[in-house]
């Protein structure tokens, strides 16, 4: 009987240890797997956060560039747009335009060389139409893309 009960103790204490370090092998495994995560998510948000200063850094340049001139042509905008292009889909300059400056904003445009210009929207069918009286408009003058779509 006593042969019996020294193996039913070894057999529930081994039981015992071996539950113990599968618990604790599991444990360190699932610290390991969130460590890991935690350590991607955050190397993942460093180059987020480092495209998005690098992006607001373009910006700006590009603001300072009309900000501190009198006039942009079109030329002088495709030349500064151009290659700040990389990683970007498009650079585009839309001023905004009073209702009572508008006849005279347009024919500044038509006089640089955009003989049909005037300000238009698009209409319910998706069709370009004179954009009606309006106290302000924000008219794309300008845009850089890599892509024509």
């Amino acid at each position: 009987v006593s042969a019996w009960l020294v193996a039913l103790l070894v057999l529930l204490a081994g039981g015992i240890l071996t539950g113990l370090l599968a618990w604790g092998t599991f444990n360190q495994f699932q610290q390991q797997s969130r460590q890991r995560f935690q350590l991607l998510a955050n190397e993942r948000y460093s180059r987020i956060a480092e495209r998005f200063q690098d992006q607001e850094q373009r910006l700006d340049g590009l603001r300072r560039f009309f900000a501190n001139s009198e006039s942009v042509s079109r030329a002088e905008f495709d030349g500064y747009s151009r290659p700040l292009l990389l990683r970007t889909q498009a650079y585009t300059y839309a001023p905004r335009v009073s209702g009572a400056e508008r006849a005279a904003f347009e024919q500044q445009v038509r006089d640089e060389g955009l003989s049909e210009f005037t300000i238009r929207e698009l209409d319910a069918k998706g069709e370009l139409q004179l954009a009606p009286p309006r106290d302000e408009y924000v008219p794309v003058l300008y845009t850089q893309t890599q892509s024509r779509l």
